[in-house]
C-alpha cells in the first residue's frame, strides 16, 4: 500500500501541469457613456466617453482570468467555457469574453449609476498577443 501511494505521489509531482498564459492586450475600439449627476433632473445626464487606446495585462488560469488595466493591480474574473474557444468571464459589474483561438476580446463595464462609479456604461473589444520574450 505504501509503494502504490508513493508511486501515486510521485506520478502526480511530474506530471506536467498547464501554466498560466500571460498576454497582452490592446483596445481596438471603446465607447461609453460616464452619468453626469450635476445636470438638471429632467436633462440628459449621460456624457460620451471618448475612445481611450488602453493597454491591459491579461493572465488565464484554467478557471479564471485576471486583467491588470494599466498596471494598477490584477481583478479576477470567474470564468466558464462558452465553446472550445470562446470563454465568458465575470466579477461584478464586468463582463470579460475571451476567444482562446484568435486572441480577441470584448469587455462590459456596467456600473456606474447603480454603483456610483464615474463610468455608467463602457464596451471595449480588442486583440491580445504573447509578451515579447
Amino acid at each position: 500500500m505504501k509503494t502504490a501511494v508513493f508511486i501515486l505521489v510521485l506520478l502526480l509531482s511530474i506530471a506536467p501541469t498547464r501554466a498560466d498564459e500571460r498576454l497582452w492586450c490592446l483596445d481596438e475600439g471603446s465607447a461609453g457613456y460616464g452619468f453626469d449627476r450635476n445636470r438638471a433632473v429632467f436633462d440628459d445626464k449621460s456624457k460620451p466617453q471618448a475612445f481611450m487606446r488602453d493597454h491591459t495585462a491579461l493572465r488565464l488560469t484554467e478557471q479564471n482570468a485576471y486583467l491588470n488595466f494599466q498596471g494598477l493591480g490584477e481583478k479576477e474574473f470567474s470564468c466558464s467555457a462558452v465553446n472550445d474557444d470562446v470563454i465568458q468571464c465575470v466579477r461584478p459589474f464586468q463582463l470579460f469574453v475571451f476567444d482562446k483561438k484568435l486572441y480577441r476580446f470584448n469587455l462590459a463595464e456596467l456600473g456606474g449609476y447603480v454603483a456610483d462609479d464615474p463610468r455608467s456604461i463602457v464596451l471595449r473589444f480588442g486583440t491580445c498577443v504573447p509578451p515579447s520574450r
